[in-house]
C-alpha cells in the first residue's frame, strides 16, 4: 500500500536509477518507455525492465540478487505480480525494506459505461497508439497514464501492514528540512489512522521518529489505549462454572457462621482423629477464602481508582485538543 507524501523524498534525477519488474512479456513495456508521449526525464531513469519469468530464471542465487539490489536505487513492480516477489527476491529485498518493490498500476484499463461494462476502443485510438509505439494488446496502459502512475508512486511512502502491532515507514531523509519531514509524518499517520485503525488516534499507542543509526525518539505516547466500554465483550461462563459457584456458596456460608455445627460422638481412635482433621481442613479453607476475598476487594478498589484517574486525564486531554 502507498501513502502520498506532501513533500516527496528528494532524489537525484540523474543518478537515481529505477528497475521496473513487469508481467510476462516485458517487451510491450520496454516499447512503451520509448514512446514520444512518455516523459524522457522519467524514461532515462528507468534503466532496466525485467519480466517475472526472467526474474525467476536469472536471479536464483543469493549473489545475483545482491548484485541486482546494488545496481538500482528504486524498484517498481506491476501490482498484478507484486505478491509473487517475496518468494522470488527473498530476504535480500524484504529484510530491511529500504528497496522493497513499490507496486504500480501499469495495466491498460478500458473505460466503462454506467452499467459497468467495458467500452470498445475507437479504431482511431488504436492507430494513434501504433504510431506512438504504444502496444495495448497485452494489458499495457497508455504512456501518459503509466508515467503519471510511476511519478505518483515515487512521490509516495510505501506502507507494509504486517500482522504485528507496529510498522516502520520511510517519510524523509536526513538532509530534508524538518518542517517537510513533520508534514510527511502528519500526512501518513492521519491517513493510516482514518483508514485502518479503529477509533483512530484513540488506539495509537506510540509514534517514534528514528534514523538508520539513531535511537527512536518518541513524539507521541499514550498511557493506555482508549478502549470504550461497548468494545468489551462479556466472557461466556466456562465449563464447570455451576459447580464452582455452588462450592463458593458453601464456603461463604461457612465463613459467615451459618453452617450448623456437626456434633460428633466422642469416639476414640481413628474416627475421632479423622473428624478433627476434617474440621481443621474446613477452617483452613475458610481462612484461605477470606484472604482471597480480601485481596480481590483491594484489587477492585485499586482498579476503580485507576480508572477514575485515567478518565480525568482523558477529559483534560480532550479539552485541550478541542
Amino acid at each position: 500500500m502507498r501513502s502520498l507524501l506532501p513533500h516527496p523524498i528528494p532524489t537525484s534525477p540523474t543518478s537515481s536509477t529505477i528497475c521496473l519488474i513487469t508481467s510476462d512479456p516485458s517487451t510491450p513495456y520496454t516499447t512503451l518507455l520509448t514512446s514520444p508521449t512518455f516523459p524522457t526525464t522519467l524514461s532515462t531513469r528507468i534503466t532496466r525492465t525485467i519480466s517475472l519469468s526472467n526474474l525467476k530464471s536469472k536471479y536464483t542465487t543469493f549473489e545475483s540478487r545482491r548484485k541486482l539490489f546494488a545496481e538500482h536505487d528504486t524498484f517498481l513492480a506491476d501490482d498484478r505480480i507484486v505478491t509473487y516477489l517475496p518468494g522470488i527476491l527473498g530476504k535480500v529485498f524484504y529484510k530491511s525494506g529500504s528497496k522493497r518493490p513499490i507496486p504500480v498500476s501499469i495495466a491498460g484499463e478500458r473505460d466503462r459505461d454506467e452499467g459497468g461494462k467495458r467500452i470498445k476502443r475507437d479504431p482511431a485510438d488504436s492507430l494513434r497508439a501504433k504510431e506512438n509505439k504504444e502496444d495495448h494488446s497485452r494489458g499495457v496502459g497508455m504512456a501518459a497514464a503509466v508515467a503519471k502512475e510511476i511519478e505518483r508512486a515515487l512521490a509516495s511512502a510505501l506502507v507494509h501492514l504486517a500482522p504485528g502491532t507496529s510498522t516502520a515507514i520511510k517519510v524523509g531523509i536526513s538532509n530534508q528540512p524538518a518542517e517537510e519531514v513533520a508534514a510527511n509524518i502528519d500526512a501518513v499517520v492521519n491517513g493510516l489512522a482514518e483508514r485502518f485503525i479503529s477509533k483512530g488516534w484513540r488506539n495509537i499507542r506510540a509514534i517514534h521518529v528514528k534514523g538508520p543509526e539513531t535511537l527512536a525518539f518518541p513524539v507521541w505516547l499514550a498511557s493506555e489505549l482508549w478502549v470504550e466500554d461497548e468494545d468489551i465483550k462479556e466472557v461466556k461462563p466456562e465449563f464447570g462454572a455451576k459447580k464452582r459457584a455452588e462450592k463458593e456458596k458453601k464456603k461463604q456460608k461457612l465463613l459467615n457462621g451459618s453452617v450448623e455445627a456437626i456434633e460428633a460422638a466422642p469416639v476414640e481412635g481413628t474416627k475421632k482423629r479423622k473428624a478433627d482433621s476434617t474440621t481443621k481442613t474446613d477452617e483452613d479453607a475458610a481462612l484461605k477464602h477470606a484472604k482471597k476475598k480480601r485481596k480481590a476487594e483491594e484489587k477492585e478498589k485499586e482498579t476503580a481508582a485507576r480508572k477514575s484517574r485515567l478518565k480525568k486525564q482523558k477529559e483534560e486531554i480532550l479539552n485541550e485538543v478541542s
